[in-house]
């Protein structure tokens, strides 16, 4: 593998575990505290919306007591001054101040409606009602669930207190304001607005009727809502709101989580609230829809630093690896000889890398200057191995010049010898000097020839005719050879040859 590939390797793998790591640990740790901060924004909201429905519940109590109060009085006062036209049209303009309630009506000790702000229902008898009984008694009452008013043909909760003679400290009859339902459920759709489109809001009772619904307007106060964990949490708990992601049915049959949101009625004031609950619930998923596009923004944004990094990284190690390939080249060049091409000193890449490359030219004209010098020693040495060579060769053809005449001469003077006419002493020991002097004649040959076959050898101007031959054929001839010149020589010699 080369260099680059492995600094690329390594490189990007620090660099990967360096970006990936964190971001994996930093995007869940934001991804849940962005839940945390979305699931309080919601159980804010949730609180809120209960908040808003004690202050207007305590509004409304708060009027009656206005109304009722003894020393109001155009309602109380018992005087003929002040009929009771004038005092219903005195609640007209309350009415219509408020802009709250569905009626006004006043009842009289009886039960009898005496008087009411839209004229209905006159002298009718309501004194079996909860809100008159109560009332009658002298207590302030509120129904703790909408009640469905037939003379008004919508649900309505009653707000009753009683009419008291200031002159007696007697009660004399009842005030009822009757509060529509839908105004409470303006609260509920704003809250809903601010909390999201796709968010289900219902509003149940204490024992679970539902008082307000988003999702199912057709089962508001016909159906009890059972089962939800939501609701057993927040009843057993001392805080005011509570939270619960549950897998449930969408309806489509698939599963998926909603997260609940349950807030308790906190009261107000003179208002102690019916315990009333608030109920959210979101799909998990659009609930934290920005978490989700956070996170794909977040992976969006760390694949492009990564990006960014490996092309870096790329960049980095071919400027590292790139002079150091470019070392290995110019090595490559000059082991196989080519000690010519120069070595570039590297001006980036950090000092190691410039010193290298400088010393790797230093040696590279090292190794040239001392090249050429072996070079010219070299040529020198082939000058001088010439001239050896033809010294020798001219010694050698010298040497041979003077030999052939001896050899002739001395073969002459064995035959005048031979022919002389008596054989003596003296004459056998110049024989045998002169076979003394042809030997050596012919060894001196023999070193002259050894001498001019050495030099072609070295000149490589020796060639061997390789062929083949019959080797008995070669020994019989040499034996027969020797035995004629020991015939000439006379000699009491003979050759015997085996094989």
């Amino acid at each position: 593998m080369q260099i680059r590939s492995r600094l690329f390797i390594i490189m990007i793998s620090l660099v990967t575990a360096a970006i990936v790591v964190p971001s994996i640990i930093a995007l869940n740790t934001f991804t849940r505290s962005l839940e945390t901060e979305i699931t309080e924004e919601l159980k804010i909201s949730a609180l809120n919306a209960m908040d808003k429905l004690s202050r207007l519940m305590f509004e409304r109590l708060a009027d009656l007591r206005f109304l009722t109060y003894p020393s109001n009085t155009i309602i109380t006062n018992l005087d003929d001054n002040i009929n009771l036209g004038e005092k219903i049209e005195y609640l007209r303009q309350i009415e219509k101040a408020n802009k709250a309630y569905a009626s006004i009506s006043i009842y009289n000790a009886s039960g009898i409606k005496v008087g009411d702000t839209r004229s209905i229902d006159i002298g009718v008898n309501d004194s079996g009602e909860p809100f008159y009984r109560n009332a009658i008694n002298g207590a302030y009452y509120y129904d703790s669930v909408p009640t469905y008013s037939r003379s008004l043909g919508q649900y309505v909760i009653h707000f009753s207190g009683p009419l008291y003679d200031v002159s007696n400290n007697q009660i004399e009859g009842v005030l009822v304001l009757k509060f529509p339902l839908n105004k409470i459920n303006e609260i509920m759709v704003e809250a809903g607005g601010t909390i999201s489109s796709d968010a289900n809001i219902e509003l149940v009772s204490t024992d679970g009727l539902l008082i307000y619904s988003n999702n199912d307007p057709k089962a508001v106060l016909q159906k009890k809502v059972t089962g939800l964990k939501i609701l057993d949490k927040l009843q057993n708990s001392t805080s005011r709101v509570e939270s619960e992601i549950a897998t449930g049915d969408n309806g489509v049959g698939e599963l998926m989580n909603t997260t609940f949101i349950g807030s308790k009625e906190p009261g107000f004031l003179d208002y102690s609230g019916n315990n009333w609950s608030l109920i959210l619930g979101i799909s998990t998923e659009d609930a934290f829809k920005s978490v989700s596009s956070l996170r794909a923004q977040f992976i969006i944004v760390a694949a492009i630093i990564l990006s960014i990094s490996t092309f870096l990284v790329f960049l980095f190690a071919r400027s590292i690896s790139r002079p150091i390939i470019k070392l290995r080249d110019v090595t490559n060049e000059v082991s196989k000889g080519n000690l010519g091409m120069k070595v570039d000193i590297q001006k980036s890449g950090g000092d190691e890398l410039k010193q290298l490359s400088s010393s790797l030219e230093n040696m590279r004209q090292t190794i040239l200057a001392r090249t050429e010098e072996v070079s010219r020693v070299n040529e020198e040495l082939k000058l001088k191995d010439k001239l050896k060579d033809e010294f020798i060769n001219v010694a050698a053809h010298e040497l041979r010049t003077p030999i052939q005449p001896i050899l002739g001469l001395c073969e002459i003077l064995r035959s005048k010898i031979r022919k002389g006419s008596t054989r003596s002493a003296k004459s056998e020991e110049e024989e045998q000097l002169l076979d003394i002097i042809v030997k050596n004649a012919k060894r001196l040959r023999g070193v002259a020839q050894e001498i001019l076959d050495v030099t072609r050898i070295e000149s490589k101007g020796f060639d061997l005719n390789l062929e083949t031959f019959d080797l008995v054929a070669l020994l019989s001839n040499i034996v027969t050879d020797a035995r004629e010149q020991i015939s000439r020589l006379e000699r009491n010699l003979s050759i015997t040859f085996e094989f």
